[in-house]
């Protein structure tokens, strides 16, 4: 099979010039392995999936790997923070991170640039003081 249509590229086949949107082909055949297995809920691979269409992919599809840097994804998900929501940027973190650990483990990067982005905080509700 050819990632995205595109010849003579399976998606085993990662290397520093592999787009992002291509890569994340490798990671969602995991994520429904973990599916299959029990491991994740089929809720859990949806949402993650409307994240990478809703926001990851626009942003990073057409980036090599080899190119995707700490900062362009602290500015990336400050975006998303600031647009949408923390939780949002939290699940894309996410949705980065695994696409990124699986080139780390096909030998792509040496280091997934995402483990020394920023951290997205949790949404601190102002305390409720009653009446």
């Amino acid at each position: 099979m050819h990632a995205a249509g595109r010849p003579g590229r399976s998606r085993g086949d990662l290397t520093g010039l592999t787009r992002f949107a291509d890569a994340t082909l490798v990671w969602l055949e995991g994520l429904d392995d973990l599916v299959e297995q029990g491991l994740r809920s089929p809720g859990t691979a949806a949402a993650y999936r409307r994240q990478l269409q809703n926001h990851v992919l626009p942003a990073l599809g057409e980036m090599r790997l080899g190119k995707i840097t700490t900062p362009a994804l602290d500015r990336l998900l400050n975006g998303i923070r600031r647009k949408v929501s923390g939780a949002s940027a939290r699940s894309c973190r996410f949705v980065i991170s695994g696409v990124m650990g699986s080139a780390v483990r096909h030998g792509v990067v040496t280091v997934n640039p995402v483990r020394e982005a920023q951290v997205i905080s949790a949404h601190v509700r102002p305390e409720y003081h009653g009446p």
